[in-house]
Order: structure tokens, then sequence, then C-alpha cells
């Protein structure tokens, strides 16, 4: 799970007993929807951002889908649980949508703003199955946040890149 922000390093989990309630709530709201897929909820509390993610996936199938969302905290916004909620509830009206939609849904991959409920909400879509991620991340031995780092290497002259720097 990525972080929006690039301040976001520190994080402390949701709590499970929360994550498990909440996965629940969807499963039973959406029922005919996520009957015999895999559910996950789970969420990180950074000091200025809470990341949300809910997502299904077939049974055996690679490809899942995720919805995060992502809301700043501020000390003024300080009740983490509240911004909780606001991230259950954009990412329901936006599974309800999702799952209501004849047409495919124009999803973003990248992290897009719009206002929920008088608050300025974070989303974006992907189909990677995290699970795997997570299982080859620690084969590697990395992180999630050294992963996804931006390092650019340039080509040097000596790998045939033609340009010189």
């Amino acid at each position: 799970m990525q972080a929006r922000r690039i301040d976001s390093i520190k994080w402390t989990p949701l709590p499970e007993e929360l994550s498990s309630s909440i996965e629940q709530i969807f499963k039973e709201h959406f029922s005919s929807n996520l009957k015999g897929k895999n559910v996950l909820v789970e969420g990180k509390i950074y000091p200025a951002e809470l990341l949300f993610h809910f997502s299904f996936g077939e049974k055996g199938l690679l490809k899942q889908n995720n919805f995060w969302i992502s809301v700043d905290l501020t000390k003024k916004e300080a009740d983490a649980l509240e911004q909780i909620h606001i991230c259950v509830d954009a990412t329901a009206a936006i599974v309800e949508e999702f799952f209501e939609s004849e047409e495919a849904m124009d999803l973003p991959p990248t992290w897009k703003l719009f206002k929920f409920e008088k608050k300025e909400v974070y989303f974006c879509y992907s189909t990677e199955n995290t699970e795997l991620e997570r299982k080859a991340n620690e084969l590697l031995g990395s992180t999630p946040r050294l992963y996804n780092e931006d390092v650019i290497d340039e080509p040097t002259d000596d790998e045939g890149s033609g340009q010189t720097h």
C-alpha cells in the first residue's frame, strides 16, 4: 500500500478489530457482488495522512480490484476515527457505483482529488494483487517504501545511450 503524500513514512495500521468490522460491513452491504470473492480491508494512519484500502478479487485469479482512499490529517482534523468513517463512506459510494455501472467506469490509476461530504478526498484504483506484491517484497527483502522510491537511473554513455551528459 503506497502512501499518497511523500512525507508519509512512519505509520500505524488500522486496528485489526476495526478492519474486520469494516470488512464485514462491506461483505453484508455488497453481499451479492462479493459472494465467493476474497475481500480485504486495511489501512495506515500516518501523522498527516489516512490511507484506506478496500479490495476484492476472484479466488484463484491474479487480478484484484483495489480501491484506495486517502485524506489529509491535520491538527484541526485530528480525530482519525472520523476520517476513517469518511474514507469508508467514500469507498462504499465508489464501489456501489462500480457494481451498478453497466459501462466500464473511468477509474483513476493515480491519485485523483474529489469532494465527498465537503471533504477533500483522494482516490485511485489498481488491479495489482497486493498479497503477491507483499510476498514478493518479503522474498526480495525490500519494503514498500524502498520499492516505491522515485529513483531514476539515467543511462551512461557506456550503456549506449548515444548522448553525452
